[in-house]
């Protein structure tokens, strides 16, 4: 994990969702991720990229992809979903952050700069550690409770009208920084500055509602509605009491928020960088013998709890424990020969799904 950090415990106990922490110090040099490497993926069209140029006081805002080759004095560039992109990074992260539930992390976002390169004071409504990978970068941080409504209006990006800072941080290669949901943050960048941003998975209740109520959709309530009693013309506490009611036993039906929230936390982000394959037709012997090791597709996400797999937002139920998925959760890979034959059902269902990389040496 960190070097001379924190223990998980007491992480856990007075800063995580509480207040700001700086936790040790990380070995980078298994990413091989550079300016020009971050610059050429934040071109193309499939990856999710922002440029902020600052003019005076005032930030603006465009979408990639991007056409420039260089970053101006003053400019910001943003990369989204690298760990979709890098196997380096991805196994970074299964390596210094196992201490997540790998579905929790939301993105790793690479933030480019040259000296003076900032977006602004600002909150995030999740968690993000922020490690510095090249260069070095000045983060003063505020008592944190914002809400949207601190934020400027009918601005391109989120800044806070009012910033207190009340402490600074320089952060040098390495060095890990965790601010929770709420926290006025700001960062200046040195030259040749790159910071990655470890973004955890933290969704609004109205956002779960919304896709909650997709799923009550799909089941089986067809025959079931208010049949409530006439009580007069005013609407009636026993009405309103029956409805919670039934609202509540649709929501506790067995198994139907487990399996949704299993569902709903693996969604992709960008599900246009997985590749099915139903119809994979070749021997699963065939396919153990060719891979002694399988790995998990890099944009897949999969997540284990007794009785159910989740793969890229679909749920599938188990015959039986398989104790390896956890494995291959957290650490994205594992060797054939710990998959027992029992279970090869199990692999052939994400080989379809396109969460395994095939034949990965290839």
């Amino acid at each position: 994990m960190f070097q001379e950090s924190i223990s998980l415990d007491v992480f856990q106990d007075q800063y995580w969702r509480k207040q700001p922490c700086r936790l040790g110090k990380l070995y980078m040099g298994a990413i091989d991720l550079c300016f020009e490497d971050l610059i050429g993926l934040a071109q193309e069209d499939n990856v999710e990229s922002r440029l902020i140029n600052q003019q005076s006081d005032r930030f603006e805002l465009k979408f990639g992809p991007m056409t420039e080759t260089h970053l101006s004095s003053g400019s910001m560039l943003m990369v989204q979903n690298l760990e979709s992109y890098s196997y380096d990074l991805s196994q970074w992260i299964s390596e210094h952050f196992s201490f997540l539930p790998r579905w929790r992390i939301e993105d790793v976002m690479a933030t480019l700069a040259n000296e003076g390169g900032n977006c602004g004071p600002h909150f995030d409504q999740y968690d993000v550690f922020l490690v510095q990978l090249a260069g070095t970068k000045t983060w003063t941080l505020d008592e944190g409770g914002h809400e949207d409504t601190d934020l400027v209006e009918r601005s391109d990006i989120r800044l806070l009208k009012d910033f207190s800072p009340k402490a600074e941080f320089t952060q040098e290669c390495g060095q890990v920084l965790y601010i929770p949901p709420g926290f006025g943050h700001h960062g200046i960048a040195s030259d040749n500055c790159i910071t990655l941003s470890i973004g955890i998975r933290n969704p609004l209740i109205s956002e779960m509602a919304s896709h909650l109520a997709d799923l009550l959709v799909q089941e089986d309530f067809s025959d079931q509605s208010l049949s409530d009693e006439f009580s007069g013309a005013a609407i009636g506490q026993h009405e309103v009491s029956r409805l919670g009611e039934k609202l509540t036993q649709a929501l506790t039906k067995s198994d139907l928020l487990s399996v949704w929230y299993g569902s709903y936390m693996t969604l992709p982000r960008d599900s246009g960088l997985i590749e099915q394959d139903p119809d994979f037709d070749i021997g699963i012997g065939e396919f153990r013998a060719a891979n002694p090791q399988v790995s998990l597709d890099l944009p897949s996400r999969i997540a284990c709890q007794p009785g159910w797999l989740f793969v890229n937002g679909e749920a599938l139920a188990l015959k039986a424990d398989a104790p390896w998925l956890l494995e291959l959760q957290q650490r994205r890979e594992i060797e054939t020969h710990a998959i027992p034959q029992a279970d090869d059902y199990l692999l052939l269902a994400l080989i379809q799904a396109g969460a395994l990389d095939i034949y990965p040496d290839d």
